[in-house]
């Protein structure tokens, strides 16, 4: 038998849940993956397509786009790491085949055009996936077999689907980082999302570089992370958990930036002259990470780096989607455009789960957010039991605020408007110019 894969009892009951229900379901696993053991934290059905074939039971773009949505809700530490279907017997050679498929299409999705900033965070990160076939009928495990991501031709290697009531007791990294910077984007350029990602280039190596304190100390690189904190000798350790709990001691951390970080060179390409509407980030951007006990402290570090870099990066993507929708609206006069903000949920509404993260802009309400992670996490979920205090962004003063425009689009966005707006700029300048003729003259005559 092949690497063990860790499921706790409640998930095992969901999974026995969906064979009741009498009906071909995929979906997708998320967990973290590890030299010796896997751990599966959640499985994530993918929702019901509307035009969806019944011949069809697994859609690999389907899977892809589902695995895609849930992977910018997910803390540091958890990733997708697999596929699972519910369906009978009969069809175990479609279904495999089509999972197979859509391993492979998820991971290329999830890898795609990765920021350079994250290399050196994640590059180590194991990529043996795992796929679950479960008979619809029996509820009895066909199929678990790992994947080695990085090579298509891999036949895959038997693993052991294992409940258990424990798994793992998890360590929890946080840390609030402070920015404040403008970016000034051009609607009429080209990608506004490579603008936005550019713009933050600089400030993304600033996180993968930065030191970390942990817990008021600097940690060294054979630091482990430990269940519990040392009070004295060794038989004076005092546990802060509860055994078997899912949740271990919570470390907070400080990031502090090289003062060479403050010179981004990616932005100086993005000049206030040449650039249209201004966008404000101003505030702590909350990130985490859930390590199990006896990981490296830098190894979780890394991880908690690389949730701020993703969270800030899906911002990007969010913010370019909201203003190429509201393109029409952003009129010449336009204020401050900010960033989306982050707002945490927990899976079973207990304080002491997993943090998971959804994202809403200023003056979205909640309701929103509640149906947006009801369709794509598969969760009951009310507005009670979103968090949307854990970042603190700055309030805007908009009062005096004009957006700067080229002079072309200037002069276009004045021709295009001017049957609807009164030409005072034109008068005062006539006035001016009057007034200056007037005065020479007389002068002349004197």
């Amino acid at each position: 038998m092949g690497k063990s894969v860790l499921v706790e009892d409640h998930i095992a009951a969901y999974l026995q849940l969906l064979v009741k229900n009498k009906s071909n379901r995929v979906g997708v696993i998320v967990g973290k993956i590890g030299t010796q053991r896997d751990y599966v934290v959640k499985l994530i059905c993918c929702p019901f397509k509307e035009s969806s074939s019944n011949d069809q039971v697994v859609d690999s773009a389907w899977v892809a786009a589902t695995a895609d949505e849930v992977s910018h809700m997910l803390p540091g530490g958890l990733h997708v790491m697999g596929i699972f279907a519910v369906a009978p017997m009969a069809l175990s050679k479609d279904v495999q085949n089509g999972l197979r498929q859509a391993l492979y299409s998820t991971h290329k999705l999830l890898s795609r055009s990765q920021h350079s900033s994250l290399k050196p965070l994640l590059s180590d990160q194991l990529q043996m996936w795992t796929l679950l076939h479960v008979d619809l009928v029996s509820g009895k495990t066909l199929l678990c077999r790992q994947y080695d991501m990085n090579d298509k031709t891999c036949a895959g290697k038997p693993a052991e689907w294992k409940i258990t009531k424990h798994a793992t007791t998890w360590i929890v990294l946080k840390t609030l980082i402070k920015v404040n910077t403008e970016l000034y984007i051009n609607l009429a350029s080209y990608n506004v999302e490579q603008q936005l990602k550019g713009c933050v280039s600089s400030y993304c190596h600033g996180v993968a570089n930065a030191l970390v304190e942990v817990d008021g100390r600097i940690p060294t690189i054979s630091d482990l992370l430990e269940l519990e904190r040392a009070t004295g000798s060794a038989k004076s350790k005092k546990t802060k958990f509860m055994p078997h709990s899912k949740l271990g001691r919570t470390l907070t951390c400080q990031l502090y930036f090289a003062n060479s970080e403050a010179t981004d060179e990616t932005v100086k390409e993005f000049k206030p002259l040449q650039l249209g509407h201004l966008v404000k980030l101003s505030g702590s951007i909350f990130a985490c990470a859930y390590i199990p006990a006896k990981t490296t402290v830098m190894d979780g570090i890394k991880l908690l780096k690389a949730d701020a870099i993703l969270s800030l990066l899906h911002r990007c993507t969010l913010l370019s989607e909201e203003m190429q929708e509201n393109k029409q609206n952003l009129v010449s006069y336009e204020k401050y455009i900010s960033f989306p903000k982050r707002v945490a949920f927990t899976d079973s509404g207990k304080p002491d789960d997993f943090l998971y993260f959804d994202y809403v802009f200023p003056g979205e309400v909640i309701d929103d957010s509640v149906a947006r992670i009801k369709e794509t996490f598969d969760t009951i979920l009310d507005p009670g039991m979103i968090t949307d205090n854990i970042e603190l962004f700055a309030p805007v003063k908009n009062e005096n605020i004009e957006t700067i425009i080229p002079a072309k689009e200037a002069s276009e966005t004045h021709s295009a408007n001017s049957e609807g707006s009164f030409p005072y700029g034109s008068l005062l300048a006539a006035g001016a110019a009057l007034l200056s003729a007037a005065i020479a003259y007389l002068s002349l005559s004197d």
